[in-house]
């Protein structure tokens, strides 16, 4: 049945009869009953949001530790890639004054293999979904793999000449 048309068919007896006996006590505990679970309701979401406010106030130095470590690491890769990038620069440009005593076909032929040694160090390029350590580990022993095959390539060279 619609309130809204009881009401207005009866607004007469609203207005002349006195309500029941208790009808007053009743109303008012259903009132308080009513603000009693609002108030249980404000509290719980007040606590939950503290609660919430705390842990989002611990997370803070965790997410901001684990992002600069990240920073490190990356710096720390770069610095290892470009310090072994240019050690074997280094010993590539010592094979040059050596290259120019051989005659063209030969150093073409050393000019290939030097690049097939610097072309092995591509593969770093590839690990990025591997663990920082490791990948700054791999880095360096992939370098220095490089540069013992330009010094053996150096010594080779020195002993025929």
């Amino acid at each position: 049945m619609n309130i809204d048309k009881l009401i207005s068919e009866n607004k007469s007896s609203f207005n002349t009869e006195k309500p029941s006996e208790g009808h007053i006590q009743r109303f008012e505990q259903k009132l308080q009953k009513h603000h009693s679970i609002k108030k249980k309701q404000k509290m719980y979401l007040l606590r939950t949001s503290i609660a919430a406010a705390m842990v989002l106030l611990l997370l803070i130095p965790l997410v901001t530790t684990n992002y600069s470590q990240a920073e490190q690491t990356n710096a720390e890769f770069a610095n290892v890639k470009m310090y072994y990038q240019s050690e074997l620069d280094k010993e590539i440009q010592q094979l040059e004054p050596i290259l120019n005593t051989y005659d063209e076909n030969t150093r073409a032929t050393i000019e290939e293999e030097i690049e097939k040694i610097q072309s092995g160090t591509d593969i770093i390029n590839g690990m990025e979904n591997i663990p920082n350590e490791v990948l700054i580990a791999s880095t360096a022993k992939v370098y220095i793999n490089s540069i013992e095959s330009v010094r053996r390539l150096h010594h080779s060279l020195n002993v025929t000449e």
